[in-house]
């Protein structure tokens, strides 16, 4: 097994800012720390923070984004607009998501790069009958 060394960049306090503001103090010290890393995922913390979302796709050493946009803002098949933008620009994710909405993201997104925790399934038989099903997304 190789270990990497692996960082979770992230600043909550962008929800706050400007993008102008965003990309001038704080974008340079994102990058810096995914420079530094062979692995990471960046925590992107609300609907607010969507607006930073172009600067952090254009980060080269970034390799996923962790889109968490909160309670009450929906479920994760209302993002996938986000999540489809973040394929596009070559970006892995991690989305949380209910077991209901698993056809709409094998439809809707390439399964490389994806990191998902499906929440309801019941048993250990509808796991495994979802995974089988999984394995045939392409």
């Amino acid at each position: 097994m190789t270990t990497k060394r692996y960082y979770v960049p992230s600043n909550d306090f962008s929800i706050m800012i400007s993008k102008e503001m965003f990309d001038e103090l704080f974008l340079p010290g994102i990058i810096e720390e995914c420079d530094h890393m062979q692995a990471n995922i960046y925590h992107l913390d609300g609907p607010g923070a969507l607006r930073h979302l172009d600067s952090l796709l254009g980060i080269k050493s970034l390799n996923a984004i962790q889109w968490v946009f909160g309670a009450g803002n929906g479920r994760a098949s209302d993002w996938v607009p986000v999540y489809k933008k973040c394929q596009a620009a070559g970006k892995g994710l991690q989305i949380h998501l209910d077991l209901d909405e698993i056809d709409l993201f094998m439809r809707e997104l390439e399964p490389n790069g994806l990191w998902l925790t499906i929440y309801g399934v019941e048993d250990r038989e509808q796991g495994e009958a979802i995974l089988k099903k999984m394995m045939k997304w392409k």
